[in-house]
């Protein structure tokens, strides 16, 4: 059994979701951090791809698939009322 996304219940993390808005059963969706923070120079864990270097059409996540066993530096967490 694979460990959770380190994506989930990040406000950065946008699921996919069904015609009625439920989560979609696949799991996919996308990391919004460089979307929200433009001048960030700084990349997460989900731009990287297998050669090692960030790509500017990255940021999938799955909440089923670990983005990086490390986890995410950029992870926030929303907040509880």
């Amino acid at each position: 059994m694979s460990e959770p996304s380190t994506c989930v219940g990040c406000i950065y993390a946008e699921w996919d979701r069904t015609s009625n808005g439920k989560l979609h059963p696949s799991g996919d969706g996308n990391c919004l951090y460089l979307k929200n923070n433009p001048m960030d120079l700084r990349i997460p864990a989900a731009f990287y791809w297998t050669i090692g270097r960030p790509s500017p059409a990255g940021g999938w996540i799955n909440r089923r698939d670990g983005v990086d066993k490390k986890g995410c530096a950029f992870k926030s967490e929303e907040a509880k009322p």
